[in-house]
């Protein structure tokens, strides 16, 4: 009604996942994964004012992962129930003639994480863990120029740990896991700023952001069950880098009567690392995190009948522990990568 607008949404979704392999004698094995979700949410938009637009809603979202293992066995995990309650209020200010754009936001949620007694993990009775968490994020966007974008941002950021990171387990000749039932909630806070640039058909976009987290979850080896993995909460750990996004149409700046588009999105971490040594192998470094992902490709369209994209994806090097389970002294960093190329053809 020009004063406010409102949109509300009812979701299900129901998703299964297999894990095929076979056992160290050599028998197959499948491990399945339901994961059933429902949820609910409002938005409210009110504009009490030429410039100003106050956002405020709720969100509700339950869901429960099924975890079994096929022709027998135990799960690596329980099943649990993740139930979420939300509540968030934004107000944003276009001043100057939309030169600068000012934006706070609040935001509320409320967990719950429920594991289940399980037949197949002998021993377990379920446990349940709550918490809450309230959490702010800002930002200002400069237009100096219609091709221009400055943009900075600072927010805060919440997760509870999963049914598996603390409740989990998994024994075999090659692999021993246990969960944490001590884990904390991970905390972090963010900072960024950046540039975007769209020039003609040129879109480019530079962006830096440092993140702090506190008590942030990471795999680790078990100080009290020598030889297994676990998972702990780090005192204090960041991750610096840099996002970019850069695409140009080049049948559209020669005026070709089709589209020809190459593009690429990238993240480059410079910086990943802990305050102190929680893998016994003598770096701070985080695991499994990758130093570069980059995707790139190229997009041609004539508008009619055809088009095509051709995509790759390339992974730089990621920090991982090489476990010796049987001497779990022995343990050093292996380096990983990973590259890969797909075609997409559509013809109308």
């Amino acid at each position: 009604n020009g004063f406010s607008d409102w949109m509300g949404r009812l979701y299900y979704i129901d998703e299964t996942y297999d894990w095929h392999s076979k056992s160290w004698s050599g028998s197959p094995y499948t491990n399945i994964t339901d994961t059933e979700t429902r949820g609910t949410e409002i938005q409210v938009n009110i504009h009490p004012f030429k410039g100003n637009t106050v956002t405020t809603g709720g969100q509700w979202e339950w869901i429960k992962l099924r975890y079994k293992k096929k022709p027998h066995g135990s799960p690596f995990s329980p099943n649990v129930l993740h139930q979420i309650y939300s509540w968030y209020l934004q107000d944003k200010w276009s001043l100057l003639n939309d030169k600068v754009i000012v934006t706070a936001g609040l935001r509320y949620d409320f967990f719950r994480v429920k594991t289940f007694p399980s037949r197949e993990m002998t021993g377990y009775v379920g446990k349940t863990i709550e918490d809450d968490s309230w959490v702010g994020r800002g930002g200002i966007v400069y237009k100096p120029f219609k091709w221009l974008r400055l943009k900075v941002a600072a927010g805060k950021a919440f997760r509870m740990p999963t049914g598996y990171e603390y409740a989990g387990y998994h024994y075999s000749f090659f692999y021993k896991f246990k969960g944490n039932p001590n884990l904390r909630a991970e905390h972090s806070e963010t900072y960024e700023g950046g540039f975007e640039i769209t020039w003609r058909t040129v879109d480019f976009s530079l962006t830096y952001f440092h993140t702090n987290y506190r008590k942030q979850i990471v795999s680790c080896p078990s100080k009290t069950d020598i030889g297994w993995k676990t998972y702990c909460n780090l005192g204090h750990s960041q991750i610096k880098g840099l996002e970019g996004h850069l695409e140009f149409d080049i049948g559209d700046f020669f005026n070709l009567p089709y589209m020809i588009k190459p593009f690429v999105d990238f993240t480059r971490i410079m910086t990943a690392r802990a305050d102190k040594d929680y893998t016994n192998v003598g770096s701070e470094a985080l695991q499994y995190i990758d130093s570069w992902d980059i995707s790139y490709g190229i997009t041609f369209d004539d508008g009619e009948i055809f088009s095509a994209s051709l995509f790759g994806q390339y992974i730089g090097k990621q920090k991982v522990i090489d476990w010796n389970y049987n001497s779990p002294t022995s343990v050093s960093y292996t380096h990983l990568r990973a590259h890969e190329t797909s075609l997409h053809l559509v013809c109308r």
